[in-house]
């Protein structure tokens, strides 16, 4: 991408520095502004490439690498690299998280998360860990890391990477996710390493935090040697084409990497919501109008600490979340249980051939039962057959009160039966509600 139709803005104040705004297009004829990373896809971070190279060859190298890999940070889906996401003052009180998981520990996580909120909000005194790696470790999934060279595996691990990437000299940024893509896939094995796939896959993840920095770096860079060479070309007197300290601190904070964001710039992280962009906009003005250092890291520690309550927001928000699906897992193997019961009980069942069978036996054997009795018992058992083995109901067929009915059914017709069995015909009889 070469610099035809990026333009410069300057604006100026003479209380407060100047500040700087980079455009892809004419600012005056709807121009939008440049995205910070989009900085390193411009033909002026090969020539401030190839200006560190000469002094450090191992950085501009890291750089290059950062330069292919920013564009396979994933910020959806699973294994995410950049979490997001438009935090609230609900979400950081703790409200969203039983109402989003309505499970009992996520309430109590809810209250512990209240609580904080409260402590730390209300603390004058910083909670222990609050420093600009509190901005790293809320919005990402990344581990820390400082520089390739203090980590042997890591740096031979990013040569190999880089030399995969770019063995055919000329490299298309475009490309370059897929060909990532696919080595994820296989462990990047290709590169001829001995890691385990694991060890592969954590190396990456460091690379990749790395990368952030390296980008951030390079982003600010290209950004002043823009703007320099721009003021030199115009030569204007009343805007000179040195930076003063306080100018360049609030370029870097537009395009480069900052200290209070952990060495990374702030466009990694677009969409984070109204209430985080308050606050760095907060920090923002004290750069703008160089305000004193006190007023400056006031500005931080406030944003400092809505990134701690967002950290401990997402941490007890993972664990609701895995307490849901393990409750879930759980319900799933008591309901495919109780139906492996069910299915067995079924299939023990008689079906309906074998009931139909034992109907006719019992039909049968009740026939053969009839013929030996006597009209009077005969009566009466088909009295009760009748009446589903009612013995009020089969009395009042009989003519008798129950009384009557039961003594004559235990003196004459229940004998009878008992040696109908014992002559050998079957039990199936006993089926019969007598």
């Amino acid at each position: 991408m070469d610099l035809t139709g990026v333009f410069l803005e300057e604006i100026r104040h003479p209380r407060f520095p100047r500040d700087f705004r980079v455009y892809d297009g004419n600012p005056d004829e709807d121009g939008e502004p440049l995205h910070p990373l989009d900085r390193m896809r411009l033909d002026l971070a090969v020539d401030v490439l190839h200006d560190i190279e000469e002094e450090d060859s191992a950085q501009a190298e890291m750089m290059s690498l950062g330069r292919l890999l920013v564009p396979c940070l994933k910020y959806r889906g699973s294994g995410r690299h950049i979490v997001v996401e438009p935090w609230t003052r609900e979400d950081l009180e703790g409200e969203t998280l039983y109402s989003d998981t309505r499970t009992r520990l996520a309430r109590d996580l809810s209250r512990e998360q209240a609580i904080q909120d409260l402590l730390v909000r209300g603390s004058e005194l910083p909670p222990k860990g609050l420093h600009a790696q509190t901005f790293w470790t809320a919005q990402t999934e990344l581990p820390e890391v400082r520089f390739a060279h203090e980590d042997p595996q890591l740096s031979a691990f990013a040569s190999a990477l880089y030399n995969h990437l770019v063995r055919d000299s000329k490299v298309e940024l475009e490309n370059v996710r897929g060909r990532v893509d696919r080595l994820h896939a296989e462990g990047f094995k290709s590169l001829g390493l001995s890691h385990r796939p694991r060890d592969a896959m954590r190396l990456y993840k460091k690379l990749l935090a790395l990368s952030m920095k390296c980008v951030s770096l390079l982003c600010g860079a290209v950004a002043l040697r823009f703007v320099e060479r721009q003021l030199e070309a115009f030569a204007d007197p009343q805007s000179p084409p040195v930076l003063s300290a306080e100018e360049l601190e609030l370029l870097n904070f537009r395009y480069g990497a900052l200290p209070e964001f952990g060495m990374i710039n702030v466009a990694f992280f677009a969409g984070f919501g109204e209430e985080t962009f308050a606050r760095v906009n907060d920090l923002f003005k004290t750069y703008a109008t160089a305000a004193p250092l006190l007023q400056r890291q006031e500005a931080a520690d406030r944003l400092y600490r809505w990134m701690y309550l967002v950290s401990a927001y997402r941490s007890r928000r993972k664990v609701a979340r895995t307490d849901e699906k393990r409750n879930a897992r759980r319900l799933r193997t008591a309901r495919r249980d109780t139906r492996a019961v069910e299915s067995e009980a079924d299939r023990r069942a008689l079906n309906p051939y074998q009931v139909s069978a034992a109907r006719e036996e019992i039909s049968d054997n009740l026939k053969n039962l009839l013929d030996r009795l006597k009209p009077r018992d005969a009566r009466l058992v088909r009295a009760l057959v009748v009446a589903g083995g009612d013995r009020a109901e089969a009395a009042s067929r009989c003519g008798l009160n129950r009384e009557q009915f039961n003594r004559r059914f235990r003196q004459t017709v229940r004998p009878k039966i008992n040696k109908f069995i014992a002559d050998g015909n079957s039990s199936t009889i006993r089926n019969i509600s007598i």
